[in-house]
């Protein structure tokens, strides 16, 4: 899919307001959207994790998304769609990692009026030299 495909998809589904898209995470099925990661721009999230990283990442007692030690059962996990394990169901043209699916619960709904804030477009990954995983750039 293109970029200009994507974003036409999330217009269709919830209007021209990025910030209140929702995409699910693969792993544990939290819907999140842009707006839901203001509250973590001091530890480095952006309107653009809400596609490619749980909002668990971001808080205190999140579940691994991967292994044993699960904190809370119904709490948000720690996966990022750029890491070792790159379980989006989402490819964007140009991207190295796919993205987190939309949020595509009653999706027959008339999108949402509202301002419009542009959402980041998904970043390239790098490969980390000798380590064999991700880094984003």
């Amino acid at each position: 899919m293109t970029q200009d495909e994507w974003r036409a998809e999330g217009e269709r589904l919830f209007g021209p307001d990025q910030c209140q898209w929702r995409f699910v995470c693969p792993i544990c099925g939290n819907v999140q959207s842009p707006e839901d990661f203001r509250q973590y721009k001091d530890a480095g999230a952006t309107p653009a994790s809400a596609y490619k990283e749980c909002i668990g990442r971001y808080r205190e007692h999140a579940r691994r998304a991967f292994g044993s030690g699960e904190k809370e059962v119904s709490a948000p996990c720690d996966f990022a769609a750029y890491g070792l394990f790159r379980l989006g169901a989402v490819r964007v043209e140009g991207v190295d990692y796919p993205i987190f699916d939309f949020d595509r619960q009653g999706e027959n709904r008339s999108p949402p009026r509202g301002r419009t804030t542009p959402l980041e477009a998904p970043k390239i990954v790098a490969q980390r030299p000798g380590l064999g995983g991700a880094k984003e750039e």
